[in-house]
């Protein structure tokens, strides 16, 4: 994937919380979605999703960060001399990652389909 993540920050602390993502080659980010999974007993992923954040339509440049708070905020970016720093806020009132048994999932979802295919992105095989 284009989209890596990066860390999670301050988990538990609704005003700190945060998921930090990099772009390793540039890219539309509008085509991720993140959730907030659970570790299996074995150490593997969690068929339970809970959270979806569906990142906004925005290009972004190989080595650019993007920060996704929980907390409310205004999204905004920060340009450095090489890079640019991409703030984005979820709008939630509680803090989701507890920091050990919780992590953040990343999928490219460039191909889907809702109840009313004409409005979805088309297959190229159509």
């Amino acid at each position: 994937m284009r989209i890596k993540i990066n860390s999670i920050k301050n988990a538990g602390d609704i005003d700190n919380e945060r998921v930090v993502l990099v772009a390793v080659l540039a890219d539309d980010i509008g085509h991720y979605l993140l959730f907030n999974t659970t570790r299996n007993d074995n150490g593997s992923v969690s068929t339970r999703l809970q959270y979806p954040f569906w990142l906004p339509d925005k290009e972004v440049s190989a080595g650019d960060l993007i920060v996704i708070y929980t907390k409310s905020g205004k999204d905004k970016d920060k340009q450095y001399s090489r890079s640019t720093t991409h703030f984005l806020y979820r709008g939630m009132e509680h803090p989701i990652w507890d920091g050990e048994r919780q992590d953040p999932l990343l999928m490219d979802i460039r191909k889907w389909a809702p109840l009313r295919s004409d409005s979805a992105d088309k297959d190229e095989d159509e």
